[in-house]
């Protein structure tokens, strides 16, 4: 299929003009940019990028929130509980 989209995109130039192409991280789209557009550079796209940073803090609330329970800082776990619910916190909220 990314065989079929770069022949159709690049018929003309032959790939050389495109320098950017913007993805998640699969492998397949890896061979395909470097087949098409040997010029380009790969670059995880802004959504994929805000995605792994949410589920990375998602990660951390949660074990923070797990050690505050576990050592039994009622107080801080009852002030994180909201964050891991919600699996993301402060100036990340924005962008859900």
């Amino acid at each position: 299929m990314f065989d079929l989209f770069f022949r159709q995109l690049t018929r003309r130039s032959g790939g050389a003009s495109i320098w950017i192409v913007t993805g998640d991280g699969a492998r397949r789209i890896d061979s395909c940019v470097h087949e098409w557009c040997p010029n380009a550079e790969r670059v995880p796209d802004g959504f994929h990028i805000v995605s792994w940073m949410a589920d990375a803090l998602g990660k951390i609330s949660r074990r923070l929130w797990n050690q505050a329970r576990g050592n039994g800082d009622d107080e801080a776990a009852r002030r994180m509980r909201g964050c891991v619910l919600s699996n993301f916190c402060g100036p990340f909220r924005r962008f859900f």
